[in-house]
């Protein structure tokens, strides 16, 4: 009896390890781990990745990404989490935009020291392109907040909901 037990467990053991051999039997969402379901790596992805982030703009139109730690408190994938709830409403975007800003004010040595404004952005990013081509743009941005940089040359603020999109041979805005 114990030995047919020990048969029949290696048996189903033995068919489910082979079971992603057959297409058929791999599911809707397409799993090929005859054990999990998954959906980070069984679910198709949209063709373009959205985050939130900070660019500050230099007067000539250059942009530079502006680390979470200026803005905000805690790790990066905490600090990312924040960013994308400030986002979500004008008034909270609009503060953390504030907030930035002032602390980008008091710089006096690098790129930062140039900035003339501070903007709250959702980047759209291709996967294949930023990953396989190396390309750092986004597709466009989609500006959440805008902020001046006290005691800097003021450039022309975007309003909330406007999009830019990048030329990315020049890395300026169209």
């Amino acid at each position: 009896m114990h030995k047919s037990i020990s048969i029949l467990l290696s048996l189903l053991l033995t068919f489910a390890l082979l079971s992603p051999l057959k297409r058929d039997w791999r599911g809707e969402d397409g799993d090929s781990f005859p054990l999990s379901w998954y959906p980070m790596f069984s679910k198709p992805r949209p063709a373009l990745e959205r985050i939130v982030y900070m660019v500050g703009v230099l007067p000539d139109g250059t942009r530079r990404v502006i680390k979470s730690n200026y803005f905000a408190r805690g790790p990066m994938n905490q600090a990312r989490m924040h960013v994308a709830k400030y986002a979500q409403r004008k008034k909270t975007s609009d503060e953390l935009c504030k907030r930035a800003s002032e602390k980008m004010s008091k710089r006096t040595r690098g790129s930062k020291s140039r900035m003339g404004q501070v903007r709250l952005v959702r980047g759209h990013f291709s996967r294949e392109a930023y990953f396989g081509a190396g390309q750092e743009l986004p597709e466009k941005d989609v500006v959440m907040a805008a902020c001046h940089i006290m005691g800097r040359k003021k450039l022309k603020r975007p309003r909330r909901g406007t999009v830019i999109q990048y030329d990315h041979e020049t890395g300026m805005e169209r």
